[in-house]
């Protein structure tokens, strides 16, 4: 199967974010929200978007889109995963 639009645009921003281009990730992954993809694409994606928040220190933006993401999936190991990063914010907030 193809990849979805969202999908697509998601990877764009995804490298984008490794060459440390912040603000071109976040119109990449902002753009793949507004397109169609599967409820796996938008959990990737909003965790991806929650770890582009986290390296620029918006930790509350970060936390909401892991919490958007923990809403989404169904994946055991992901949830895990997500869950450890709303603890860390979790300890980091309340300093």
């Amino acid at each position: 199967a193809e990849p979805s639009p969202m999908c697509i645009t998601m990877n764009m921003g995804l490298v984008h974010r490794q060459m440390n281009n912040y603000e071109q990730a976040r119109h990449l992954f902002n753009e793949a929200l507004q397109k169609h993809g599967s409820t796996t694409d938008k959990t990737i994606l909003y965790n991806s978007i929650g770890g582009l928040k986290f390296q620029q220190g918006n930790y509350y933006e970060a936390l909401n889109n892991y919490l958007e993401a923990l809403k989404l999936t169904t994946d055991q190991s992901l949830k895990a995963e997500i869950n450890q990063k709303i603890n860390l914010l979790n300890e980091l907030l309340r300093r």
